[in-house]
């Protein structure tokens, strides 16, 4: 992983078979920040996205194969009970420019994988939410 710091914003390349939300955990713990705003591109695999649905109060899940461009990438890195959590959305696209989208779940960096992190000056804690089934801002 390469960090290149820009002021308050920190740049983040990360090498092809890194796990996204492993590396992106371990710069946000390393660096002990209250909270993040993420935003990248690059190309990934090995992905999975979710889907939350309401009425189930689960996430629905898919695998894509093959690789994928990262065309989108953004979300928040908050607490929950002190812990990281990463909420990122993801627009990916194939070799056909066909689009799919959702929660990151899982993706590894095929190609490259830049991301843009920028700490917040104050936390972002995350408390269950009874009428949606999951730990909102």
């Amino acid at each position: 992983m390469r960090v290149y710091e820009q002021g308050w914003v920190v740049v983040v390349s990360l090498p092809p078979e890194t796990e996204v939300l492993s590396a992106l955990t371990q710069l946000y713990t390393a660096r002990v920040w209250p909270a993040a705003a993420v935003w990248g591109i690059g190309a990934l695999h090995e992905i999975r996205l979710g889907y939350y649905r309401r009425r189930e109060r689960k996430y629905h899940t898919w695998d894509l194969d093959g690789d994928w461009e990262l065309v989108a990438c953004h979300g928040t890195i908050s607490t929950k009970e002190r812990e990281p959590v990463l909420h990122l959305h993801v627009v990916v696209s194939n070799d056909r420019g066909e689009t799919q989208g959702g929660h990151l779940v899982r993706g590894k960096v095929s190609a490259a994988g830049e991301f843009v992190v920028m700490p917040l000056p104050a936390a972002l804690p995350r408390t269950y939410d009874d009428a949606v089934g999951l730990p909102l801002l």
